[in-house]
């Protein structure tokens, strides 16, 4: 027997067995809340006292003139039965609905007690029952508690419902983000509810996605200036070729003791310099006639090391980590040359008061499209897709007082320097990368303050001259 078969219950003070009155819990017990009305003849207004008190729901005499009361009683009762039921299912769904909803709901007074709070609240912040859910307990997981007590104070104030995102922390200490909307209980006003999600995904994904868009803007912004800059010194270069041929020329035909000949010079100079401005900015806007030629990237370090090592002197620490087994490249030995040499001498002005600089090659090896995942911890110059393949790694290092992430994000731009505006040009780096990019490599740099320096070049591997037994030592891709 079951409450939902019965809709109303009718029955006599009097019954062959028992009373009424005895009848009644039992029923009450295995029927609740279905209703009971007490019709009987044999009442008086001591039973109907105790009728009610055993549970009754009604008690109406039996008397011809008493019908018309006794279905008005069973109807009403009927109906605030289903409306009960009705209530009952609806509270129930809602709890179900909240229990699958991964959305907190909790009540609180104004004082602060919590007085409910469902199951995802607790998994939100990390409570294991709501025994553990107190005013102090909850709002000490608030990294900013000031905009919390500015959302309750104006709703305290106005009574409307108010939402903001908040930083906190979970019990087990893991920072997570929070949307948080709170109003006055319309039922109480000395109660507040409220709403709590983890946005925590949405915010690391906002997050990412402002990264990505900061480095297409950051990309396009390169690729105009390069344009701009390679046209502009494509054109000047023109020029310049007949100033310095001219100067030249009047230099070959005055005599060494002329009064102008050291004017000349010193426009020779100035040409000469110059010129070596253009070029960079022609390597920036991958304007340079390049001479590719298949060749060992080890050798040309070994080739450089003692005039590296004689241009940091006994004070820095030099270092060499090459790999025997490299897969040889395709690139112009002189811009490489150029490459490599800007970067160390990039690293020595970072290296104020002693300090190492490391120089390693390997190969790494580039799974499938979308392989700059693997050099995520890095800043890129360009927005771009690394294709798969095995690439010609190149790393220089350097123990120095490191840039922030302001910096890092302008290293690759012509003329912005860190060194001060007397010591450079600000286009070592420019031309770094716009040689790598006219080889089609890639460029990459990782620093922090007080972490150093590292930028990470990557060039395609060809496979010519390279014996099939030669072991491949994988790079790691981030330190």
């Amino acid at each position: 027997m079951g409450a939902s078969q019965y809709d109303l219950i009718v029955m006599d003070f009097r019954l062959n067995w028992t009373t009424g009155l005895d009848l009644i819990p039992l029923l009450k017990a295995r029927l609740d809340p279905c209703p009971i009305i007490m019709f009987t003849d044999s009442g008086n207004e001591e039973i109907a006292v105790e009728a009610m008190k055993a549970g009754a729901d009604d008690y109406v005499l039996k008397a011809l003139h008493r019908l018309p009361r006794l279905a008005a009683t069973a109807r009403a009762q009927v109906e605030g039965y289903a409306a009960r039921k009705r209530a009952a299912n609806s509270g129930a769904r809602m709890e179900r609905l909240l229990s699958r909803l991964k959305v907190g709901v909790y009540r609180r007074n104004l004082e602060g007690s919590f007085i409910s709070a469902n199951a995802a609240f607790l998994e939100i912040f990390g409570f294991d029952s709501f025994d553990q859910v107190t005013g102090p307990a909850v709002d000490s997981l608030v990294r900013d508690p000031e905009a919390l007590e500015r959302m309750r104070e104006a709703g305290r104030r106005d009574g409307t419902a108010l939402a903001g995102e908040l930083r906190m922390i979970r019990r087990d200490g893991t920072e997570i983000w929070v949307s948080l909307s709170l109003a006055i209980s319309p039922e109480n006003p000395d109660e507040v509810e409220g709403m709590v999600e983890d946005i925590t995904v949405r915010k690391g994904l906002e997050k990412a996605l402002k990264e990505k868009r900061d480095a297409l803007k950051h990309a396009e912004k390169l690729e105009a200036i390069g344009r701009l800059a390679g046209g502009v010194a494509h054109d000047f270069n023109n020029h310049l070729t007949a100033i310095t041929g001219y100067a030249d020329m009047v230099l070959e035909s005055i005599s060494a003791d002329s009064t102008v000949r050291g004017d000349m010079v010193e426009i020779q100079k100035a040409g000469l310099r110059v010129t070596k401005i253009t070029r960079d900015l022609l390597a920036f806007g991958r304007r340079q006639m390049l001479r590719n030629r298949i060749m060992d990237l080890d050798g040309v370090i070994r080739s450089l090391e003692a005039d590296i090592r004689g241009e940091l002197g006994a004070d820095l620490g030099f270092e060499t980590r090459l790999d025997a087994s490299l897969y040889p490249i395709r690139v112009d030995a002189a811009q490489i040359e150029t490459v490599i040499l800007n970067l160390v001498a990039n690293s020595r002005d970072a290296l104020h008061s002693g300090g190492r600089i490391t120089v390693e090659t390997g190969i790494l090896d580039i799974p499938d499209e979308g392989g700059a995942q693997v050099l995520e911890s890095y800043h890129s110059g360009p927005f771009e897709t690394i294709r798969p393949g095995y690439y010609v790694s190149l790393s220089i290092a350097d123990t120095g007082a490191g840039m922030d992430p302001e910096t890092v994000a302008r290293i690759f731009e012509p003329f912005f320097s860190t060194k001060g505006c007397n010591k450079r040009s600000g286009l070592g780096l420019s031309t770094v990368y716009g040689i790598i990019k006219q080889s089609n490599g890639h460029i990459f740099v990782k620093s922090a303050p007080g972490a150093g320096t590292e930028f990470r070049i990557l060039l395609p591997a060809v496979s010519i001259g390279l014996k099939a037994e030669a072991p491949l030592r994988r790079v790691q891709a981030s330190a």
